[in-house]
């Protein structure tokens, strides 16, 4: 058994409709994980036909023109059972609190959900943009320091808002002391004033994903990311 996961970050959910449409075309994924979600269109999303398929949690993680984002976890309630949830606090820094007038701290949605009677642990997450890469690896041991030492299937994704052309390598290394591992390949899921490199990522241990398949729609200045993970029977 596959249970498919997308994750992506919607930029605002500036073009929200478009990528709901986008979303019809294809069979539901088990697991959607959207960061910068608005939170005040959370009930106009689940008034759409994925009301009815989807399940779905929310975490705050940023405040940006008086306006409440964050990520947003959708479980397909007849495959998928949501077991637990909670959010995990990475903290901010000077530079969004000035820029983007903002206090809130990021955060990651941790979610236990149950599949094939597999039990995994899925944080969605989403790390601070202002900031050189020194706060976001902090974020992240803060994120991995929180989460269960156990042989549960873990998977970390979402937006790290750290580019692949400087950096990766440190935050790789970080991932690898608490048993991650990622794919070896670097992959296009951020464009910015010509410039295509990585800032989305995908963490695993004590399973495996198939391909990762990224599909280049134009919705968002980031790509999504679609993948299975494989579940014994």
């Amino acid at each position: 058994m596959r249970l498919s996961v997308l994750t992506y970050n919607i930029h605002f959910g500036k073009r929200l409709d478009r990528i709901i449409h986008w979303l019809t075309q294809f069979p539901p994924r088990d697991i959607i994980c959207f960061q910068e979600f608005p939170q005040k269109r959370i009930s106009e999303f689940m008034l759409t036909e994925f009301g009815s398929i989807f399940g779905y949690r929310f975490a705050p993680s940023m405040r940006f023109r008086k306006k409440i984002y964050g990520e947003l976890t959708l479980y397909r309630k007849k495959t998928v059972k949501l077991l637990s949830s909670k959010i995990i606090w990475l903290g901010t820094n000077r530079g969004e609190r000035f820029i983007m007038r903002s206090n809130l701290e990021r955060s990651s949605l941790v979610t236990r959900i149950c599949y094939n009677r597999q039990i995994i642990v899925l944080a969605n997450t989403h790390l601070i943009s202002v900031a050189l890469n020194k706060p976001r690896y902090r974020q992240a041991s803060i994120l991995l320091s929180a989460l269960e030492r156990s042989r549960i299937p873990t998977v970390i994704l979402g937006d790290f808002n750290l580019s692949s052309i400087i950096g990766k390598k440190k935050l790789l290394l970080i991932m690898k002391q608490f048993g991650y591992t990622t794919l070896g390949k670097r992959l296009v899921t951020h464009r910015l004033v010509g410039i295509r490199h990585q800032m989305d990522y995908i963490f695993w241990k004590n399973f495996s994903i198939g391909t990762v398949f990224i599909d280049r729609v134009k919705f968002s200045d980031h790509y999504p990311l679609l993948f299975n993970v494989r579940i014994n029977v």
